[in-house]
């Protein structure tokens, strides 16, 4: 596929009131274009892009979620206009970035800033003087406070311009690290193939982090099958239902799921205790990254396999004398879901308590839980009897 993307210019977009700030925005405006060689976006600009179809609100949330590479906050005594959702546009451009996972840079007028301690011990007192919401306050607090950003105080636009020429310096430098391990990668098609938690582990090598792959792989598998877990749940399936009637059809049928079942426990328990080490390899040799891989994939393959031989017990109908017959596949599927689960669940737990340059022995063995066949075979009994087939 064509990389759309190629020989287009990184895009900036700034955020902040417009009236109050508008020397400030045209300075950042000047620098991004004619020293940094980026487009820019600000909504008072006729290069702004405009949707006619929606409300300049939606327009400017829009533009941030296309077209925004990084994104500048900055932070007056003007709250500016306050949308129907409670927050003001700069707020929810800012939301919409942080959603969007893109570089942030948040500046903040130093004189709001050296009022904060006073506000916060007088949230009602009056600081027209400075700002014209207490909102400003607020927003700032949860800046700092609880979306945890960095930010910087600033009094004129040359203090926003210098510290953006410094960040915007790391930032290249830390992709030119990001493209020398692209490029230097032996695993280029896995690199292809996935992106976040897996293509940092990919990128960086962490300590353990052939291990650490293949939990991750195993946890991001499992979640993908999160709805289809939860039509086994809930029992929601298109299929038509099935109906067995026949006595000995419902037992054959039962018999043919639980041997299902055994063949998916044992080609589990051999995935995680013979497959998975082999892939990792011995202690000092290289592990077989797409190996590990495959083991995590296959694993997950199974529980989908368990998910829906669950589904199709679920979708059975019987009378009501072999209802109780037909809970026993039930009860195999629910107990294998629970342990690969778990499995996974401890797995990662271990993966995240190892520190850095510590060595362990870790073992970690899957073990099935065998269902407990007492009460079918006194449940096939009953059934038995009332049929005169003893």
């Amino acid at each position: 596929m064509e990389d759309i993307t190629r020989g287009k210019v990184p895009t900036a977009f700034l955020s902040s009131t417009c009236y109050d700030l508008k020397q400030i925005r045209t300075d950042i405006k000047k620098f991004f274009e004619e020293n940094l060689g980026f487009d820019i976006f600000l909504s008072e600009y006729t290069s702004f892009p405009v949707n006619p179809e929606t409300t300049a609100v939606d327009s400017c949330l829009e533009a941030v979620k296309k077209y925004a590479d990084l994104f500048i906050l900055v932070v007056g005594g003007r709250y500016g206009y306050v949308t129907d959702k409670g927050k003001s546009v700069t707020n929810l451009e800012y939301l919409t970035a942080r959603e969007k996972h893109i570089p942030i840079y948040v500046f903040i007028d130093k004189k709001v800033l050296n009022i904060m301690e006073i506000w916060k011990s007088n949230p009602n007192a009056d600081f027209s003087s400075v700002v014209d919401s207490n909102k400003v306050f607020e927003f700032i607090d949860s800046l700092r406070n609880k979306e945890n950003i960095w930010v910087y105080e600033f009094e004129f636009a040359q203090d926003i311009i210098l510290t953006l020429k410094r960040q915007i310096a790391y930032l290249f430098l830390d992709m030119l690290r990001v493209k020398k391990q692209i490029d230097t990668a032996k695993n280029i098609t896995l690199l292809e193939e996935y992106k976040g938690e897996m293509l940092r582990l990919l990128l960086e090598k962490p300590i353990a982090w052939e291990y650490k792959i293949f939990g991750q792989a195993y946890e991001e598998g499992l979640k993908k099958l999160q709805n289809l877990k939860r039509d086994y749940k809930y029992g929601i399936s298109i299929q038509r239902s099935k109906r067995l009637a026949d006595f000995q059809e419902i037992v054959n049928w039962i018999l043919e799921k639980t041997n299902d079942f055994s063949v998916i426990a044992d080609n589990l328990g051999n995935l995680i205790n013979e497959n998975l080490p082999e892939a990792l390899g011995k202690p000092g040799e290289p592990a077989d990254i797409e190996y590990v891989i495959y083991v995590a994939n296959k694993i997950v393959e199974l529980y989908e396999k368990i998910l829906n031989i669950g589904l199709e017990v679920k979708n059975l109908a019987v009378d009501d004398e072999f209802k109780n017959l037909v809970k026993f596949p039930l009860e195999i599927c629910d107990s294998i879901l629970e342990d690969i689960e778990s499995y996974c669940k401890m797995y990662q737990y271990t993966m995240k308590t190892i520190k850095k340059d510590e060595k362990r022995m870790i073992k970690l063995t899957f073990d099935m839980r065998m269902p407990n066949l007492t009460e079918f075979y006194e449940e096939l009994d009953k059934v038995k009897s009332l049929y005169g087939l003893d």
